[in-house]
């Protein structure tokens, strides 16, 4: 999983850096967390809206507390922006690679079209590996 941050530019906010650097704080409370956290900000995931905050902070930290994250070294690193440079970071080797939209997935190196059956390509792909 790599958040990217492309959208802020598009609807003038800083809110994909903001769940992004979330993400990446929630990374430290173990794979788990960081899963259950990731999963819950796509489902409230507002409708995009251009010069309008998807999320607060305060709504970040809300929902880490909700599936287990709630130390004080939390808040802080989603608050102080802990890891905006390594946000910045991926999001720019990302869009190097031309990766433009999420989710994008690869298999066996090459770019997935998602609309497909992962299943089976995932299957076809294992049996090719044999």
């Amino acid at each position: 999983v790599h958040p990217l941050s492309f959208l802020d530019g598009t609807l003038d906010n800083d809110s994909s850096v903001l769940a992004a650097n979330a993400f990446g704080c929630a990374t430290d409370a173990g794979e788990q967390q960081a899963l259950d956290f990731h999963l819950t900000v796509y489902a409230n995931q507002p409708t995009e809206t251009r010069g309008q905050p998807a999320w607060s902070a305060d709504q970040l930290i809300g929902w880490g507390n909700d599936v287990g994250i709630d130390d004080a070294d939390w808040e802080d690193c989603v608050n102080e922006l802990t890891y905006e440079g390594w946000v910045t970071q991926v999001q720019t080797t990302m869009a190097g690679a031309g990766i433009t939209q999420t989710p994008t997935v690869f298999l066996d190196g090459e770019k997935f079209d998602v609309t497909a059956d992962l299943d089976a390509a995932i299957d076809e792909a294992l049996k090719n590996d044999q």
